[in-house]
């Protein structure tokens, strides 16, 4: 049933960042709200969960931005990787490092934007947005990614006692 979690969770962040969001102006400037559930999935569950979400916000996002493909599986991998590494030697269960490393995971991410337009020509203009752009979303980051991380945490401690007892009861019953 975790994985109905995931589901719901990455269908609502996409949901949520592409419909919502853009008609909020002093929001307009968010970051891509995928890269703390990223980290909430290195952070607190498996290998195994991490990669296969992974791979599908990848996809989904991919096809929904219209961005070139694999773009955003390639920034997710990195920040996988990245997250992975510095987990290796670090606790990231702390608030301040989770803040700084959703921050790197915007930077990152736009770094991708940025090789991607600058592969394609069109420097000029985009290139000048994204840097107008970036100094809001690594603040927003590292305001809002500890709590969205503590909130997706505490929802998935609900989903998984909602979801056991309803098992329970079934196997119970059956």
């Amino acid at each position: 049933m975790r994985w109905m979690f995931y589901f719901i969770a990455c269908l609502f962040l996409i949901v949520f960042q592409t419909s919502v969001l853009p008609l909020l102006p002093i929001l307009s400037g968010l970051y891509d709200l995928l890269i703390p559930l990223l980290l909430y999935l290195c952070i607190f569950r498996t290998t195994r969960e991490a990669i296969i979400a992974l791979l599908f916000l990848g996809v989904v996002m991919d096809n929904l931005s219209g961005a070139p493909a694999g773009l955003y599986l390639s920034a997710y991998f990195v920040f996988y990787v990245c997250v992975i590494w510095v987990a290796s030697f670090l606790n990231i269960a702390n608030k301040l490092l989770i803040a700084l490393i959703v921050a790197f995971g915007v930077v990152l991410e736009n770094l991708f934007h940025w090789f991607a337009v600058y592969l394609s020509g069109d420097h000029a203009g985009i290139f000048f947005k994204i840097l107008n752009t970036a100094p809001d979303q690594i603040l927003w980051a590292i305001c809002t990614g500890p709590f969205i991380i503590i909130g997706l945490h505490s929802l998935q401690d609900k989903w998984d006692y909602i979801t056991s007892g309803f098992f329970a009861e079934k196997s119970a019953e059956g």
